[in-house]
C-alpha cells in the first residue's frame, strides 16, 4: 500500500540507482511479491537491466523466489535475457524448482 501511495504521489516506479537497479530489482531480490504487483501495475520494466545486465527476473531466481518468477513472466519478463555476463535467469537459479519453471517458460 505505501508503495502504491508512492507512485500515485508521483515517485518514478521506473527510477535507476547509480548501480541502474530499479525498485522491482530490490523487491525482486527480496522476494516481496505483492510490491512486484503493484511496481509492475503502475508501468515498472520487467525486463529493465542494471548496469551489469542484471534483470529483475535475475534477482528472483537467484533468490529462489518462485511466485515473484511467475509473476514477472506474467507480466512478460524474458527468460532468455542474459547479464552482460552472459547468465541467464535460469543460469543464476540455485533451487531446483526455481530452474524447473524457467525451463519451462523458455521457448
Amino acid at each position: 500500500e505505501v508503495v502504491k501511495q508512492c507512485i500515485l504521489q508521483g515517485a518514478d516506479p521506473t527510477a535507476k540507482d547509480n548501480a541502474g537497479w530499479t525498485p522491482l530489482h530490490e523487491a525482486c531480490a527480496r522476494g516481496k511479491l505483492e510490491v512486484v504487483k503493484v511496481l509492475a501495475q503502475y508501468g515498472a520494466d520487467v525486463n529493465a537491466h542494471s548496469n551489469d545486465g542484471i534483470r529483475p527476473l535475475h534477482d528472483a531466481a537467484e533468490g529462489g523466489h518462485v511466485e515473484v518468477l511467475r509473476l514477472l513472466l506474467t507480466y512478460g519478463a524474458d527468460p532468455m535475457l542474459a547479464t552482460y555476463a552472459g547468465n541467464t535467469a535460469y543460469a543464476c537459479a540455485k533451487e531446483p524448482k526455481t530452474k524447473r519453471l524457467l525451463k519451462g517458460a523458455i521457448p
